[in-house]
Formats: structure tokens, sequence, C-alpha cells
């Protein structure tokens, strides 16, 4: 027969009998300890036999706590702690990346309760993923766009293109879609993203951004 009893400093104490499936296995769930007050509980669980001699027995102590805890109540609300963090931070006039970097730091606290020792392994994931060769692509694809910009090849290409359909309705939506199209063939970066409403230029692959 097992047994678990619960006692606080007070003297309160609740006797709980643990269920045990077929491995063996046992446990209590959904322990009311609301008699309990705040401070050391100690737990002792008692394996006796049919006649009622002890067995074997364990003791351990846990502490309750039921007061506020400002990090507890964030690590219950998680995403909503990180949400409402950024939107007060550009409420209050920020720019964007201080509320990503805020909202990060905020993260990564809560997730390894405050021991920044154990980022190790997120480290060493994120060196990881800047390793691959393929990445040097991204710097020579800004490089290109410069390039382009300051050659202005950019315009001379929408020119180019403006002068075959620029004449037709949707004619400058047309034209950068062409003029992107013949860039992506030309550095073999993929198909471009939409035009901007009223802007003449090539989308820009490596930014994202249009000229």
């Amino acid at each position: 027969m097992l047994s678990i009893t619960l006692a606080d400093e007070k003297g309160a104490i609740i006797e709980q009998t643990p269920k045990i499936n077929k491995l063996g296995n046992w446990g209590v769930e959904a322990v009311d300890i609301n008699a309990f007050a705040d401070g050391s509980i100690a737990i002792t669980a008692v394996v006796k036999d049919d006649r009622g001699n002890i067995v074997a027995q364990t003791d351990s102590n846990t502490v309750l706590d039921t007061s506020f805890s400002l990090i507890n109540f964030l690590n219950k609300h998680f995403a909503l702690s990180i949400f409402l963090l950024m939107i007060v931070l550009l409420l209050f006039g920020f720019p964007m990346k201080i509320p990503l970097i805020a909202g990060a730091t905020l993260g990564i606290y809560l997730l390894y309760d405050g021991d920044l020792s154990q980022t190790q392994f997120m480290i060493q994931q994120m060196m990881a993923g800047i390793r691959p060769a393929a990445l040097i692509a991204v710097p020579m694809f800004i490089l290109s766009a410069d390039i382009m910009t300051r050659g202005k090849s950019a315009e001379k290409l929408i020119d180019l293109v403006m002068a075959f359909v620029g004449h037709i309705k949707g004619g400058l939506a047309v034209s950068t879609a062409g003029a992107c199209a013949v860039f992506g063939a030309v550095s073999g970066s993929t198909q471009p993203h939409r035009s901007r409403s009223g802007k003449r230029g090539i989308c820009n692959h490596a930014r994202g951004l249009y000229f």
C-alpha cells in the first residue's frame, strides 16, 4: 500500500492515495493545496505491506509561494507579453528595430529563466545557419543592385521595355514585370515582386526594394 502525506509548517496535513498503473508507476493528480500557507511543504511517500509494516519511505521538500510574481506572470502569458511590449514601444514612437530587439531579448530571458549561460545551444544553431557558402550570394546581389543603381542601367532597362509595351493599358506594370524578368534571367534570381503604384523602376532582388 502506498500513501503520500503533505504537511506545511503550520501543521496542515493532506493525505493522498496515489493510483498505480500496470507498470508499477504511481502519481497524484489535482491536489488541492489551498489549505496550506506559504512556506516549506514536506512531502512524504510511504510504502507499506499487507501487515502495515513500512517497506520504503522517501521524503522531500518544496516551497509554496502564492504571492504575485511578474516573471511567472510573463512566463504564463509568454506570447502576449512580447506582443504587448512591442506595441507599447511602437506607441511611444520608437523605430521598428527597437521593439524587435526588445521583444527578442524578453523572449530569450523568459525562455531561459534569466540564465543566459543556457543560450549556448541557440548561439550554436545561429552560427550553423550562417555557415553555408550559398549565403555569399546575398552581398553579391546587393553589390550588383548598387552597381545597377549608380550606373543607371536599371532606368535604361525600364526605358527599353517601356518602348515595347508602354503604350498599352497597364503598360507601367507590364514593363516593370518584364524588366524584372529580364533582370532575373541575367542574374538567376526568381520572379520579381509587384511594383509600387506610380513608381517607375526595377526591383532589387537582393533587398526587395525598388529603384
